[in-house]
């Protein structure tokens, strides 16, 4: 159950805090408790902060970073949801330039090599660019395949 459930219930934030209580269990009771020490208000709001920062762990930038360089597109993943992925990797980076460091690793992880040869044919494509040539090609593509299998299937009979 995550924060969406308490933002969806039409509960008062004192109920929700209750709730929270309830159904977390002793260590969110102790760590209540740890909040009521650190002084009033001891609301919703105040929990929520509390488990927050309780069980997120800090963030390292390097190691972010890491991750977003890592990022490959996956076998049968779109451009669009690769994109996605990049983006979110890349929110927790503080890298100078977000943008230009998930364009890059689009053009590197991207599986398709015909896309990654017309993108770099192009020196400074716009990202949305090459999201909408990166949509052609996968459609281009389903629909080749699907005139090649009526000709395999014509040519048969």
């Amino acid at each position: 159950m995550g924060w969406t459930y308490f933002a969806a219930t039409p509960l008062d934030n004192d109920r929700r805090r209750l709730m929270l209580l309830h159904l977390g269990g002793a260590a969110i009771h102790k760590l209540g408790q740890s909040v009521v020490e650190k002084g009033p208000p001891f609301t919703y709001q105040s929990l929520k902060r509390a488990l927050t920062a309780h069980f997120k762990p800090p963030a390292n930038p390097d190691y972010e970073r890491f991750l977003l360089r890592q990022a490959r597109q996956l076998l049968h993943e779109s451009v669009d949801t690769f994109y996605a992925r990049l983006k979110d990797l890349a929110r927790t980076c503080t890298s100078v330039d977000v943008e230009d460091e998930v364009r890059a690793q689009f053009i590197q992880g991207c599986t398709s090599v015909k896309l990654r040869e017309h993108i770099l044919q192009i020196p400074g494509m716009s990202m949305v660019n090459i999201l909408m040539l990166g949509r052609c090609k996968e459609l281009y593509k389903v629909r080749a395949a699907h005139m090649e299998a009526a000709l395999q299937t014509q040519f048969s009979q």
